[in-house]
């Protein structure tokens, strides 16, 4: 596993590293507008779902892969970290990786002109160098000749799903539901539950899912699009409500469906504060008062 940054974008990509250079094939990819520790784990997070979990992770110096976050995954997963020595990149063999990408991809990189053309042509990237026919494995008998062949059926230690979605879910936030049910989060409003109205709940998220909890009982979740930024949101959707013992004992006039009320609405953006303008105010002096107007207010 490892990352670099070329062109402003960053891309990063998981792959088996006890095999050979010649069998190298990329698991899950990414480009981001950001090299930061949230888009890292996007990528762990979907290549540990599908792949499972190796015995160790091989990186460079990066920072993004020693953060707190990152080191609590590998030690709750029991992920041995290994670091290249500095200068060394031929320790790991996601390196070679990196030289065949700006002769066959850069190209077509450099031609995009915004970051949703950038990311299709990766995507082609990493679908053509997984399927098509390498030189290194021309001579194999057994008809399989391309890095996704060569590695099919190829799991590492696989985990259950809960267990990583536990795992995944280390950012939490807290908020206070208001009377209707709704929390606030990033300029948009989410329902839980409109009988814990006033209460505290807690919310995760773990890459594009959102949870919405009170007391260790989930409430609902919701798929999330983000934006270029990593940190708002972009589009919301698949909603699904988690039915509780937490529902308001307050009959209905009526029974709306979950496609007959609006579950999650995005809030219009801070209105930009108007500058004060500068009044200038004038004190008035105070009329002056002679002996004898004093000695008849004095008495």
């Amino acid at each position: 596993m490892t990352k670099e940054e070329e062109n402003g974008t960053s891309i990063a990509s998981h792959n088996c590293q006890n095999l050979p250079p010649s069998n190298l094939n990329i698991y899950t990819s990414a480009i981001s507008e950001r090299q930061d520790t949230t888009a890292y784990l996007r990528v762990l997070a979907k290549a540990l779902r599908n792949y499972g979990a190796p015995g160790a992770i091989v990186t460079d110096s990066g920072g993004v892969f020693y953060s707190k976050r990152a080191m609590a995954i590998y030690e709750a997963l029991d992920i041995r970290k290994e670091r290249i020595d500095p200068r060394q990149s031929w320790q790991n063999y996601i390196e070679a990786h990196f030289g065949i990408m700006r002769r066959l991809a850069d190209y077509y990189l450099n031609k995009a002109p915004t970051l949703d053309e950038m990311k299709k042509a990766h995507r082609k990237f990493i679908r053509d160098y997984n399927c098509q026919i390498h030189f290194a494995h021309r001579e194999r008998q057994d008809g399989r000749h391309s890095p996704q062949d060569v590695l099919r059926g190829v799991l590492a230690r696989t985990l259950p799903a809960p267990q990583l979605s536990r795992i995944f879910f280390a950012t939490e936030f807290t908020r206070y539901l208001d009377r209707s049910g709704y929390i606030r989060f990033r300029r948009w409003r989410f329902y839980a539950e409109e009988g814990l109205a006033k209460q505290q709940v807690q919310i995760s998220i773990y890459t594009s899912t959102l949870k919405i909890e009170y007391q260790d009982t989930e409430l609902a979740f919701y798929t999330m699009e983000w934006a270029e930024d990593d940190t708002h949101i972009k589009e919301v959707k698949n909603p699904r409500l988690i039915e509780t013992g937490y529902q308001s004992s307050q009959l209905k006039l009526w029974t709306l469906g979950p496609d007959e009320w609006l579950l999650f609405l995005k809030l219009p953006d801070y209105a930009s504060r108007k500058k004060r303008k500068q009044v200038n105010v004038v004190q008035l002096p105070l009329p002056e008062i002679d002996e004898n107007q004093l000695r008849i207010v004095s008495f």
